[in-house]
């Protein structure tokens, strides 16, 4: 993970170019290790050690649950299960998009899945889980991590219920069919607490708790952009601010909210803001594309979109409110 948030680190500074933004620190995605219960992830805990038998199948491997080939109750005669259209509200109805849950990579520490929205669940249902089994192997339930782990340890917690499990083995038995578009959520209100539970994604970070980085340590971040190595001299600038270390409450878990998480975290919120897909691909690459080409050609689609997008404008102000 820390491949991917330096590789995100270059091109944001990339993008940005000649503006010399302070917040283009390199992103710090292991700020805290929030995890989860609810999830639906390796990042709710070790799956192994949440259940021992995790990698063995079950007696009745290969064999999907009673109901698992049957479409959605509310699929109709000729459709099929897809992802935006059953298996996405299945996320929504337990919280899964949530800041606390899967909602963002800022202080889930480590890599973690990430469902914040339908596009960028996705993509990163694409991956191996911790396990090393595919998250969705299409076609086979009884291999996929997400049937799994919803299965053995979801469930058990009271998380899951047994239709939504079945919706998942639908989708994944019937080819793991993406499903129309869902237009975004209208942008919900600013918090006025640092308590953000239930807080979707990577929203800002909210005014009423946000800290406030001293004018030296802006002025030291000015002056880096002209330093033999400009990602070292912001990381030492940061880490020598004196601002007091004020606390952001997630849920059950509390994470430490200074300087440094404050420019990471509105640095992520306006890149996936504006480029949310092309921001997952680029962090996601080393996973999703081992290939070289593969991830120059990631890197460069996230530049594209964050030059065209507004991304380093909305990057600039939003940092900016840190001091």
């Amino acid at each position: 993970m820390k491949r991917s948030a330096t590789l995100l680190a270059t091109t944001l500074l990339a993008a940005c170019g000649a503006e010399r933004s302070p917040s283009t620190l390199e992103p710090r995605v292991d700020a805290g290790q929030l995890q989860s219960d609810a999830g639906l992830g390796e990042d709710a805990g070790s799956i192994d050690a949440q259940t021992p038998d995790a990698g063995q199948p079950s007696p009745d491997a290969g064999q999907p649950s009673p109901d698992a080939g049957e479409p959605a109750p509310d699929a109709g005669p000729s459709a099929s299960v897809t992802f935006t259209e059953h298996v996405w509200p299945v996320f929504e109805s337990v919280g899964c998009g949530r800041a606390e849950c899967h909602g963002t990579l800022v202080t889930g520490g480590g890599p973690r899945l990430l469902l914040s929205t339908p596009e960028i669940a996705l993509r990163d249902l694409k991956r191996r889980a911790q396990s090393g089994r595919l998250y969705v192997a299409v076609g086979d339930p009884q291999s996929s991590e997400l049937f799994i782990h919803g299965r053995d340890a979801n469930i058990p917690a009271g998380d899951l219920t047994q239709e939504g499990l079945d919706v998942m083995a639908a989708w994944i038995l019937e080819g793991a069919a993406p499903g129309p578009d869902i237009a975004p959520p209208a942008p919900a209100p600013e918090p006025d607490t640092c308590d953000i539970v239930g807080s979707r994604g990577l929203a800002p970070l909210p005014a009423a708790c946000m800290p406030r980085c001293s004018s030296e340590t802006f002025n030291a971040l000015s002056s880096c952009s002209n330093a033999p190595d400009p990602a070292e001299c912001r990381a030492d600038a940061v880490a020598a601010d004196a601002s007091p270390i004020g606390t952001l409450q997630v849920g059950p878990e509390v994470a430490e909210l200074d300087c440094r998480l404050c420019l990471d975290w509105q640095a992520f919120s306006c890149a996936f803001e504006r480029c949310p897909t092309e921001t997952m691909d680029l962090v996601r690459c080393p996973s999703i594309e081992a290939s070289t080409d593969g991830c120059a050609a990631v890197q460069a689609a996230f530049q594209e979109c964050f030059q065209l997008s507004g991304a380093a404008t909305c990057q600039r102000t939003r940092s900016e409110a840190c001091f």
